[in-house]
This record gives structure tokens, sequence and C-alpha cells, in this order.
């Protein structure tokens, strides 16, 4: 930035752009050169001044310099500033275009000297970038600062930044598009990046089919902000950014997000044993009326029964579910992929046999015992199998990463609490007088109750069977979730305060 204050001209910005507009002998530019390497290898931004007599015939910068309004000064000053904003756009590109003086006989700039500070790391980022590593997520830093402050910033948060991983934005503007998807494959560092660089940054990202995540907080950030799959502002960034952002931290802290990426793996892995639950559940009955159409005999279960098995006997257990707790170990899996679905093939697979063996199983059952017992009674098993089953195989539903036996119930006491209350109403349609004669069931002796047990223990083995060998099966890193990229940015001033 460069401003006009009373008779003189001012100079304000980065270091190596400023002393390209000053007058410095070979040994004042070795001089500062060091200085800056030097606090720069401490992690401290710096920010360069010069100064321009206002009386001095016109170059390129100086005249530039004297355009620029600097409405941050007090108002005194004010209207020392003012320019015709057509003439201000026109010695800004000047000053764009312009590095050096056209002759060196006109004057330049005198340097005045940096001002350096620090932007202290934030209590808790440290863990927080460990634990967004471990979960598959990969930090790249985008910042306008120099690059070898933001490194040592990052050398500070324990990330080791090799030369091959960092891209200034002059290398970036020379690469063409294939170019930069390889660098993006290795660099965690971008530096002395534009705003449209970022923007291009993340869609570079995105075509390489990576779920991108963009922290910002300026007014610059706001294009590579709502271009990303989500963005984030914190609380004190600009209105701007925002207003683009999908996400705002109130209270600015890192951890805040990998609170809310492992709340978002809970809720899609709850969707999931939910659907297995209920959709297993009702095909295993749409195989058994089918079944008994075909086979021209009484339909295995009345209308009043089916809603009694999806409403009164499932309706807790899958509530319960939504409160399921949960892995200690989320954010330690693998990201899933992007575009996996809820039903996946594993899903599919769990509710194909569990709908097959449950329903061709019970509708055999119904046709060899309904000529013996009679229709209520065969209805009856029917009835209490298909309850039976559904309470128990919930448990074995809760996780499709870990066995039954590893996955203790009581972490989720709601659930153990609705399949009893579940297994009482079960026994009150048995059992009740006036429930018999709404669901048209009877009692059931000890044979039935065998029956009963057996096959419903037995859809729990199956589902046990199908996780061990559909595990077991897939390759290593796809076992759960999906693997799949994921990559959060932290463009801004400096890597430490995000």
């Amino acid at each position: 930035m460069a401003a006009r204050l009373d008779s003189d001209l001012y100079l304000v910005g980065a270091p190596e752009d400023v002393i390209a507009r000053c007058r410095l002998t070979p040994a004042q530019q070795a001089s500062t050169s060091q200085t800056i390497h030097s606090w720069a290898q401490q992690g401290r931004r710096m920010i360069a001044f010069a100064h321009a007599p206002a009386g001095s015939p016109p170059t390129a910068a100086s005249t530039t310099a004297a355009s620029i309004s600097a409405s941050s000064t007090s108002g005194e000053h004010q209207s020392a500033f003012r320019e015709p904003s057509r003439t201000a756009r026109r010695r800004l590109s000047q000053l764009k275009h312009t590095r050096q003086p056209q002759s060196p006989d006109k004057p330049e700039f005198s340097w005045l000297g940096l001002m350096a500070f620090v932007d202290p790391i934030r209590p808790g980022i440290m863990p927080a970038l460990e634990a967004a590593q471990a979960a598959g997520i990969r930090p790249i830093v985008i910042t306008g600062d120099y690059a070898p402050t933001a490194r040592a910033v990052m050398g500070q948060l324990g990330i080791a930044i090799d030369d091959d991983q960092v891209v200034t934005g002059t290398e970036l503007k020379n690469l063409n598009d294939s170019q930069l998807n390889d660098r993006l494959q290795t660099s965690r560092l971008f530096a002395r990046i534009k705003p449209s660089q970022k923007l291009r940054i993340v869609q570079a990202l995105q075509r390489q089919h990576q779920v991108v995540g963009m922290m910002g907080d300026g007014v610059n950030d706001a294009p590579a902000l709502s271009a990303a799959d989500i963005g984030i502002a914190v609380d004190s960034a600009t209105e701007v950014a925002k207003e683009a952002a999908d996400i705002v931290l109130l209270n600015q802290n890192f951890s805040t997000i990998l609170a809310a990426i492992e709340e978002g793996r809970a809720i899609f892995q709850n969707l999931r044993k939910i659907v297995l639950y209920l959709l297993s559940d009702t095909f295993s009955e749409v195989i058994l009326i089918m079944g008994g159409i075909l086979l021209g005999i009484p339909l295995p279960l009345t209308a009043a029964q089916i809603l009694w098995v999806n409403l009164v006997n499932d309706g807790l257990p899958n509530l319960a579910l939504t409160l399921e707790p949960k892995d200690d170990d989320l954010l330690e899996q693998p990201p899933r992929d992007a575009n996996s679905p809820i039903i996946d093939s594993e899903i599919l697979l769990l509710i194909a046999l569990i709908s097959i063996v449950t329903g061709g199983s019970l509708l055999a059952i119904f046709a060899l015992l309904q000529p013996q017992l009679g229709t209520a009674a065969a209805r009856s098993i029917v009835f209490a199998t298909l309850s039976l089953n559904s309470l128990l195989y919930v448990f074995s539903s809760r996780s499709l990463r870990r066995s039954v036996i590893h996955d203790p119930p009581w972490r989720n006491p709601w659930l153990i609490v609705a399949s009893l209350v579940g297994l009482l109403l079960t026994l009150a349609g048995l059992y009740v007088p006036v429930l018999q004669t709404i669901l048209d069931t009877e009692p059931l002796a000890t044979t039935g109750w065998l029956i009963v047990i057996s096959l419903s223990l037995g859809a729990i083995f199956l589902i046990e069977a199908v996780k061990l060998l559909y595990h077991w099966w897939q390759p290593a890193g796809r076992v759960g979730d999906r693997t799949g990229g994921r990559v959060g940015l932290h463009p801004g001033g400096q890597p430490a305060s995000t």
C-alpha cells in the first residue's frame, strides 16, 4: 500500500516488493535480506516501510504512491489522500507492471525499515492437527506470508516441510493445470498466494475428487470459501467471508471442526444402521406376503400383525438407534468416499440375506404348520418369530465393523430398554385376550417357542457371519467407511492462527 501524507510519500508492503522499489547498495540489500531471513526462521511476520519526498520527479512508483486513498488513517489527513478513481487505477496499473524505475537518475523510495510481529500459536492446535491427520484429513496451508515464515510456524506445530512441498505464488502462476495437479500430490504449503490463486487451488483439488474444506477470514478468501465443499469462517472474520462460508466457528477453535467431522460420521453410521434394521424387517414381510399369494395359501400375517410389528415392536428400537453413541475410534477411521451411498454393497447384501432367509424360512414353516395347527396358531408363530427376530438382531446391527460380542450392548442403555419394552408388547399381543382378538393370535406352546427362538438366534449368526466374511474379503483400508480424499485448507495470514 502506498499513500501521500502531507508532502511525503510512504510505501508499505511485503519486504521483497518494497526492496525492489528502494535505493539500496548491495551491502544494504544483503544485510536487509539476512535480517528478513533470520526473522522468518523465527516465525515472524514482516511489513516493510519506505519513503520518498512528494516533490520528487514522478517515477512509476512515486506517482502511484500518491494515488491510493488510505481510508484507515485519521480524519485530519484524509483530505490529502483523495484522488480521482480513474487516475488511481491508472497509477496502480503502472506500479503493478513496473518493479524498477524507468531511469537510474530518477529518485526511488528510501528504505525506512521493517516491522516484525508474531501471531502466537493457539492452545490445542497441535493435538487437533494430529487428530486431523489421523482422521485422513491432509492439512494444506495457503497464506500470503513469506514462505520461510510459514515454514517456521509449521515447524513449531510439528509439521516438517521439505523444499519440494512449498509452492510460491510466482511458481503457481507459471504452472498449468496438469503441473498443478502433480504438485498438489505432495505440496503442503502455498506462500505469497493471491486470492485468485486460492480459488484455483480449491478447484484443482476438487477436480481430483477431493473433499475440500476451506478455512478463511478475509474478503479475499470469499471466492475460495464459496467454491469449497465446506467453507469455514471464524466469528472474527469479515462479513463477506461469513456470508460465503457454510460454517462460522464462534469459538475460533480448530478442534471444533474435528468435533463436527466426528459428529457427521456418527450420524451417517447411525443412518446406515437404521436403514439396515428397518428394510430387513420390511422385505421379510414382503417375501412372506408375496410367497403366500404365489403358493395359494392363507396369508402368513394379517394387516394388524404387520402394523404391530412395524409400528409397535420396531418403533422404539428404531428410535433408540438414533441415540447410538459414537465409536471411540471414529476419528481414526479413514474417510469414506464422498459418493458412497447409504445403502452400499455391504448393507444391500445384509438386507437381502436377512430378508430372504427370515422370510423364506417363516414362509416354509407356515406352509408346513398351517395344515396341522390351524391358521391362527401358525400365524402366531410367524408373528412371534418376526417380532423377536427384529428385537435381537438390532444389537448385531449396531456396528458393521465389530462383532456383537465385542460391542457391549450396555453402551446404549436406551436400546436395551426399547428391546425389553418391545418384548413385553410381543408377549402382550400373544397372551392378552383383547390383543389376541385384534391381532388374531394364540398363546404359543413349548414347541412354538423353540421354533421362534431358534430362528431368531439364527438371524444373528447370519449377520455376524456376513460381517466377518465381508470385511475379510474387502481390501485393507476399506472396512466400514470407504477411503476417500479429504483436504483441509487453512488460508490467511498465519498458519498458527487457524
